[in-house]
């Protein structure tokens, strides 16, 4: 818990500092940017950890008050000899907090994991919501953190909740917007 913690605040004040940047240009999301990205997690279900790699990408779009986001991911995680595979599908909102370039969004998700072990396979199916923090180091580029909520559903023994710290990068594209923020002084 306290690597989570520490997590948290690393990536928190690595969005602060991007947004309090001493140069004339804050990088902004527009509508029609399409971001790709890869991410990393480390999920916790009932006190076993596990971690996984993904990559997604995401459009932006204009929405009321801010940006929706649609995205697609998948994610794999290999655990002893379980393999798991997820492809989720999310739909969320988001807006910058005031001139800078920190945008916290929240989503809602809903997938289809894959798992196996040999020739055993069973599907899953992950519902949930992220809630997080997007930090535009340019306006092609930026940096993630997200908390998950999972309830995965059709498990064969009971249905389950996950909880997922992930950290991601990403790339920018067709993004729009730049716009300029005068620094005191200047």
């Amino acid at each position: 818990m306290k690597r989570t913690a520490l997590i948290i605040v690393a990536t928190a004040a690595l969005g602060f500092v991007c947004a309090a940047r001493a140069d004339a240009e804050t990088p902004s999301l527009g509508g029609g940017a399409i971001e790709l990205g890869l991410s990393g997690a480390l999920t916790t279900v009932e006190g076993s950890t596990r971690a996984s790699v993904g990559v997604d990408g995401s459009n932006f779009f204009q929405a009321p008050g801010g940006l929706g986001i649609a995205t697609a991911e998948i994610a794999y995680s290999h655990v002893n000899e379980l393999d798991i595979l997820d492809a989720a599908a999310l739909i969320g909102w988001t807006r910058p907090i005031g001139d800078s370039s920190l945008y916290p969004f929240f989503a809602i998700a809903a997938g289809v994991r894959q798992q196996w072990i040999g020739s055993f396979a069973d599907a899953l199916y992950p519902v949930g919501f992220d809630a997080g923090f997007r930090a535009l180091v340019s306006p092609r580029a930026d940096v993630r953190i997200s908390y998950r909520l999972r309830r995965v559903l059709n498990d064969p023994v009971e249905d389950f909740t996950e909880h997922e710290i992930r950290l991601g990068i990403a790339l920018l594209f067709r993004n729009p917007a730049v716009s300029t923020v005068k620094t005191p002084g200047k």
